[in-house]
């Protein structure tokens, strides 16, 4: 039965033709369509690229000078279509070369309906969640990379970069591949007033701690200095152990421009308010002291 919920055509790639019939009927019987029966390696590369097909069935021996293995490889690497080996024998060799075809799963010979049916589904399967996979990577990928916050990860053990988005260059005025070159970078830009902030901040992330809100200064490449306020995760390994930490940097320059001329200004108020209170309190004292004085005159 089949349990894929949509149309999909195989194509059959075997060089016996009894077999390859059989295993026609066999996949239309379990509710796929074939794209047709190829016997040589040659054949399969181009009606895969005429057929589009979602999936092939590819035997392992093949004749002529190609075998299954590299037309595979061919096939998955040009069009992305999964392949199911078909094989009367798995030796290790064998296996050890199908590894670097991203192969989809293997059916030993004698065939069975079940097998097919099975490894066709579970290759299916697996296709369609790695599309699903790679399609939400994608995704990320553009979030990240458009964002105006930088972005990156950050491995604990040595400080390297795992990933470093775009956002880096205006932030910081370095780009990616220096990050990726020079481990731990953004501490060496700090500034010295705020180096043992940061480092003590490293050693909490190291310790598993998650840091929401630390804010500090930064030389930028320019020679600007830069505020930068840095939102970190700690990402554990299956052992509990911190292996990585993920971060958002935001530029808050502007803002301590503005909090700065807010202080002065407040400064100022308060200055101007004790002035006014000290010119009445004299006003008060003078306008007393006449009256003390006209009154005593009089």
């Amino acid at each position: 039965m089949n349990l894929v919920f949509r149309s999909l055509k195989i194509l059959i790639v075997e060089d016996e033709k009894i077999i390859a019939k059989d295993i026609e009927s066999t996949i239309k019987r379990l509710g796929y369509e074939s794209a047709g029966i190829v016997s040589n390696a040659e054949d399969a590369i181009k009606k895969a690229g005429e057929m589009k097909p979602g999936l092939v069935l590819m035997d392992i021996t093949l004749k002529g000078g190609t075998d299954g293995i590299e037309a595979a490889k061919i096939i998955n690497d040009t069009f992305d279509i999964p392949v199911v080996y078909l094989t009367a024998h798995q030796d290790e060799d064998t296996i050890e070369r199908s590894m670097f075809t991203n192969s989809y799963g293997f059916i030993t010979k004698p065939l069975d309906d079940r097998d097919i049916n099975s490894a066709i589904n579970a290759a299916i399967y697996r296709y369609d969640v790695e599309n699903k996979l790679k399609e939400a990577e994608e995704r990320y990928f553009r979030l990240t990379e458009n964002a105006m916050d930088m972005i990156f990860s950050q491995s604990l053990e040595d400080m390297t970069y795992n990933y470093v988005n775009r956002a880096c260059l205006d932030i910081t005025g370095y780009t990616p591949a220096e990050f990726y070159m020079k481990p731990n970078l953004i501490e060496e830009i700090v500034k010295p007033d705020w180096t043992e902030q940061y480092k003590r901040s490293v050693r909490r992330l190291a310790a598993g701690e998650n840091i929401n809100d630390i804010e500090f200064m930064v030389r930028h490449k320019s020679g600007d200095d830069r505020w930068l306020n840095q939102r970190s995760t700690v990402v554990k390994n299956n052992s509990g152990k911190p292996q990585i930490v993920e971060a958002i940097i935001t530029d808050v320059t502007q803002r301590k421009i503005y909090e700065k001329k807010l202080e002065e200004t407040n400064e100022k108020l308060r200055a101007y308010s004790n002035h006014l209170q000290k010119a009445r309190e004299d006003e008060r004292y003078n306008i007393s002291r006449e009256i003390h004085d006209q009154l005593g005159q009089d």
